[in-house]
């Protein structure tokens, strides 16, 4: 989220891919992200699972830890047709996935990236 948001503040088109739950956080999570300007079109909501969040232990400043917290509602996002077809007509593709962790994703970002033009980048 922070990538996107700083590329939206520094003027560059951004689609926002992700999905939080139905829940306060997740509530709050979405107007932040609107007060910036970003679009959302592309976030889900999951009623089942909370939004994501990460626990940071800076208690010792030269070695902070962040705890990933699983399950959560960015960890079953679905892939769909029309975010393809975003991706496809991308010139980059930012992604990020909690702790690094693969998923089933029926199409995986991955993969969704295959085109030799698109510029991806990923952690």
């Amino acid at each position: 989220m922070n990538v996107a948001l700083h590329l939206c503040q520094l003027g560059a088109e951004v689609l926002f891919i992700s999905k939080v739950g139905d829940d306060k956080e997740g509530k709050d999570l979405l107007a932040f992200i609107g007060s910036f300007g970003l679009d959302m079109e592309l976030v889900q909501m999951d009623s089942a699972h909370p939004t994501g969040k990460v626990i940071v232990d800076d208690s010792d400043k030269e070695n902070i830890t962040y705890d990933i917290v699983h399950p959560a509602a960015w960890d079953l996002i679905e892939w769909s047709a029309n975010q393809q077809e975003k991706v496809d007509q991308a010139e980059a593709f930012v992604f990020w996935e909690p702790g690094n962790k693969r998923r089933n994703y029926p199409q995986d970002p991955i993969k969704a990236t295959e085109d030799e033009d698109l510029k991806s980048f990923g952690h």
